[in-house]
């Protein structure tokens, strides 16, 4: 356990490393990023817009929504590798 954070700094060095050396290896992130962001603005501006978040819902909602919001992101992220 001692030794966790210096592997895990090692793992980042030797990425950036990579990264430096071959540019266009950064655009699936990018790209994933910006698709989890549009989903997630998707999902929270309508929740805001129609109020359902002031409004007392159960437990077994926010489970379905988040369960909803992991399986499109899940299908979003392996489709686009």
């Amino acid at each position: 356990m001692a030794g966790t954070f210096s592997r895990s700094w090692q793992l980042v060095k030797e990425t950036w490393w990579v990264l430096s050396k071959d540019k266009e290896l950064i655009v699936f992130p990018v790209i994933s990023g910006l698709a989890v962001l549009i989903i997630i603005a998707s999902f929270i501006l309508p929740l805001i817009f129609s109020g359902f978040i002031d409004s007392a819902v159960g437990p077994v909602t926010w489970v379905i929504l988040l369960a909803l919001f992991y399986l499109i992101t899940y299908f979003i992220g392996n489709c686009s590798a």
